[in-house]
């Protein structure tokens, strides 16, 4: 009896898209790890401020091809709102497909109060304003068509030790810069990124999209490289020392608890830890307080009430579009001494902030531009 091996030609099953901010290292990269070995087919589109070291795509590979999943890397450096309207801008204009996970695992703890050239607090911005502002970027792109939409974000349980009342949007400002504590400051993003899942919460749902927002805490994990700011030994205790600690959590099992967040089914709004899901800060049950925050993210420029595509300024005609992994073809903003800012490559620039109108940065003296080939445009901000 003779014995045949036959290959089908058969269609590759479709692939869900996967939108993963911060994942070429820590939580995020564990995340990516554990996601793959799944089995899933996904084109995973990794946005991130570092590459994605060889030995790391090294390691992905056999999941890879197995699961015949696609991984593409683009920059996103959250620190820089102009990054995130070039990140989103080729999302948007690359991927066809709506975007079925969104993952936000970008985050950092600051070793001292610093502002980003958007004239944002640095961890404020990193951990809560720039999730924001790339879910209303990509608002178009989730849960349409009666596809259905997840939007992920990693928090802490460390949120519930922001003191009840303490910190407001009337306030925020203030506690961010009198007497900074690294940790304090972390503490309250965490918080606020709770009421950003309720207000991107209640847009959703007011629209009638099929989309569900969860914030997942998986564990105290001491070595994700969030610490990377607060010096040698403070960082190296983190990295050698505290792993070690009967309540420290393995990166690969907070990796998996984030990856349960992707491929379970959770209500929209919930808040989940390893073990279960679990109330958010007391506080945050406060409707009147949840708009006010709503209100807070409007005025900081990163969230609409509704969903309006932005329009984008005048712009010479575009080349084309660089292939992912190409984002440099897109541009590298620079700031130059005393608030000059440099703008050096080819193609489109990012879109205007929401409420500006011919200028980006926010409060710019001279608009940017787009400037076909090569070239470079000056202008500055206050």
């Amino acid at each position: 009896m003779s014995t045949h091996s036959y290959q089908y030609n058969q269609p590759a099953p479709a692939r869900k898209l996967v939108v993963l901010i911060g994942g070429s290292s820590g939580i995020g990269y564990a995340a990516l790890e554990s996601l793959l070995a799944t089995g899933g087919s996904y084109t995973v589109v990794l946005g991130s401020r570092a590459e994605l070291e060889p030995w790391r795509y090294g390691q992905l590979q056999p999941s890879l091809q197995s699961s015949n999943s696609v991984l593409e890397r683009l920059d996103c450096d959250f620190a820089r709102y102009t990054s995130v309207y070039q990140f989103a801008e080729i999302i948007k204009t690359k991927y066809a497909e709506p975007i079925d996970v969104l993952v936000l695992c970008a985050g950092k703890i600051s070793s001292r109060c610093r502002h980003t050239v958007d004239g944002q607090e640095e961890t404020l911005q990193v951990n809560v304003l720039s999730h924001a502002l790339l879910i209303e970027l990509l608002a178009l792109k989730l849960g349409v068509n009666g596809t259905p939409c997840r939007i992920l974000m990693v928090g802490s349980s460390l949120h519930r030790s922001v003191p009840e009342g303490t910190v407001s949007p009337a306030n925020i400002d203030t506690k961010l810069s009198v007497n900074f504590d690294p940790m304090e400051v972390y503490h309250i993003t965490k918080l606020i990124q709770v009421f950003l899942m309720y207000t991107v919460q209640e847009r959703f749902n007011d629209d009638q999209r099929p989309v569900s927002v969860v914030v997942v805490s998986p564990g105290y994990i001491p070595d994700t490289g969030l610490s990377r700011e607060l010096g040698r030994l403070k960082t190296g205790f983190s990295h050698f020392i505290m792993p070690h600690a009967p309540f420290s959590t393995p990166l690969p099992d907070g990796g998996r608890t984030v990856c349960r967040g992707i491929t379970q089914n959770f209500p929209s709004g919930t808040y989940f830890s390893q073990r279960k899901i679990e109330e958010t800060a007391e506080e945050t049950y406060n409707m009147e307080l949840r708009h006010a925050w709503t209100q807070w993210f409007i005025s900081k420029n990163v969230w609409k009430p509704e969903f309006i595509e932005a329009p984008a300024p005048p712009m010479a005609p575009l080349g084309p579009i660089p292939a992912p992994g190409h984002v440099e073809n897109y541009g590298q903003g620079q700031e130059l001494d005393q608030g000059q800012w440099q703008w050096q490559g080819q193609g489109q620039t990012p879109m205007m902030p929401f409420g500006q109108s011919g200028s980006y940065p926010p409060q710019t003296q001279q608009p940017w531009f787009q400037m076909p080939g090569q070239g470079q445009g000056q202008g500055s901000h206050s």
